[in-house]
């Protein structure tokens, strides 16, 4: 502390004799040659030059901050990263069962429910697939875990309850008729020849057309999904 203000007042002394050092030589040489003009300049100049150094403060020296801390590496959490892994694989497992059986012809007219928009728990699942649509690109591991899980559920609730109902969902007045185009799917799939398959698929196509409901196959699409079938030779 004492070193610092010994140091303060050398600068002073050394701002003085820089500042006020020459007005005050000329003042002298003015008294020496006897013209008061000059002197007069002269030592208004060495005053004022006195009263500026003597008002002169330097600046504190202000230290450095020390430099912060780095801040450790943090690697991608191998928890976070499987648990987004887990929710992709399992939406993609119930997306991929639900797109089988929507293209098997003789489940799509037994279980028709679960292909009804109309119906509360098919409509939930269709929710939920929009849900996690909306996020899957920028949740976070616990929201897609959250939303993975409601699919799932919404899904395996929506098909167990259009198993149960069967047939029972469609109008009544169709029942009979699906009933018949159901059977005959199933002939289809199990013909042994060309020839058969293609009988009971007309008889298919025949009564869904008669039938004319939007979540049931419709008559094109009936033919071609029978059509993709090979019979099984023993």
């Amino acid at each position: 502390m004492e070193h610092d203000e010994h140091s303060d007042r050398q600068r002073r002394l050394m701002v003085w004799l820089l500042v006020a050092g020459p007005p005050f030589l000329m003042t002298g040489l003015s008294v020496a040659l006897s013209i008061p003009a000059f002197f007069f300049i002269a030592f208004l100049w060495a005053l004022g030059a006195t009263i500026i150094s003597l008002a002169y403060r330097p600046k504190p020296q202000v230290a450095a901050p020390p430099p912060a801390p780095a801040l450790p590496y943090r690697p991608a959490s191998s928890s976070g990263t499987a648990e987004i892994s887990s929710a992709i694989v399992r939406v993609a497992s119930v997306k991929a069962e639900y797109g089988a059986l929507l293209g098997d012809i003789a489940y799509r007219i037994e279980n028709s429910a679960l292909f009804d928009d109309a119906a509360p728990l098919t409509r939930e699942f269709q929710l939920a697939l929009m849900r996690w649509d909306d996020v899957q690109n920028t949740a976070d591991p616990v929201t897609l875990q959250r939303v993975s899980a409601e699919v799932d559920l919404a899904f395996r609730t929506a098909k167990s309850n259009a198993e149960t109902l069967g047939l029972s969902h469609l109008p009544h007045t169709a029942q009979a008729k699906a009933e018949r185009a159901l059977k005959s799917a199933q002939l289809a799939e199990r013909a042994a020849t060309d020839s058969e398959r293609e009988a009971a698929m007309v008889q298919v196509t025949r009564l869904l057309d008669s039938i004319a409901i939007y979540y049931l196959p419709s008559p094109a699409e009936a033919a071609r999904m029978l059509g993709e079938k090979r019979p099984e030779l023993g």
